[in-house]
C-alpha cells in the first residue's frame, strides 16, 4: 500500500511541473501613445486634429513616423475628406437667426369672435425669444382660462385684450409697453 502511495505521489508532481503555466513572449504589450491626443498611435487618425497628431509624432517620436510610413501630407488630405460639423442643418438654422433680427419686435393681440364666443389671439414671442410654450403656461395662470397653442400663436377664450396691453410688459420686463399692438 505504501508503494501505491508514493507511485501516486510521483505522478502527481509530474502533472503540476508539466502544468506549469508557459512564459508568452509576446506580453506584456508595449502600447505607444501619441503625445498630442493620448490614444495609441494606430487610432490618431480617428482624433479631432489628425494634422496635429502627424506633426507632433513627426517632432517628437521621428523613427516611429518613418516606421510608420507616414507623411505631413496626409494629414491635409484627411482634413479635406473629413465632414466639418454642421452641414445643412447648421445653415438653415443660422438663416432662421438672421431672419428673426429683420422682423420688427411686436407683441399682436387680436380679438376673433366665433358665433357668440369671442378668443383673443396673441402672437409675437418668439421675436423675444421667448418660447411661446412658457408663454402661454404663464398666461393660463394668471388669467385662469383655457389656452392653446396654435404654432406660435397662443388662443386664449374670452376677451381679454385690455388686460393683456396692460399685463404683457409687466410680466416679461424685456418686452417694452409700446411694442405690444392691439389689431
Amino acid at each position: 500500500v505504501i508503494l501505491l502511495l508514493n507511485r501516486m505521489s510521483d505522478d502527481e508532481g509530474e502533472q503540476a511541473v508539466a502544468a506549469a503555466p508557459q512564459r508568452d513572449p509576446r506580453f506584456p504589450v508595449h502600447v505607444v501613445y501619441c503625445p498630442e491626443c493620448t490614444r495609441p498611435v494606430e487610432f490618431c487618425e480617428y482624433s479631432e486634429d489628425y494634422a496635429a497628431c502627424l506633426t507632433a509624432l513627426s517632432e517628437q517620436m521621428p523613427e516611429l513616423f518613418q516606421q510608420m510610413n507616414l507623411s505631413l501630407d496626409m494629414a491635409r488630405d484627411a482634413e479635406k475628406k473629413k465632414q466639418k460639423r454642421g452641414g445643412k442643418a447648421q445653415k438653415e438654422k443660422i438663416a432662421k437667426k438672421t431672419e428673426k433680427v429683420a422682423v420688427t419686435q411686436k407683441i399682436e393681440i387680436e380679438l376673433v369672435t366665433e358665433g357668440k364666443r369671442s378668443k383673443t389671439r396673441v402672437s409675437g414671442f418668439q421675436t423675444f425669444d421667448i418660447k411661446p410654450a412658457e408663454a402661454k403656461k404663464t398666461l393660463a395662470k394668471r388669467l385662469g382660462a383655457g389656452c392653446n397653442l396654435e404654432k406660435d400663436v397662443i388662443v386664449l377664450q374670452g376677451d381679454n385684450v385690455d388686460y393683456l396691453i396692460d399685463t404683457i410688459p409687466k410680466i416679461w420686463s424685456i418686452i417694452p409697453d409700446d411694442s405690444v399692438v392691439e389689431l
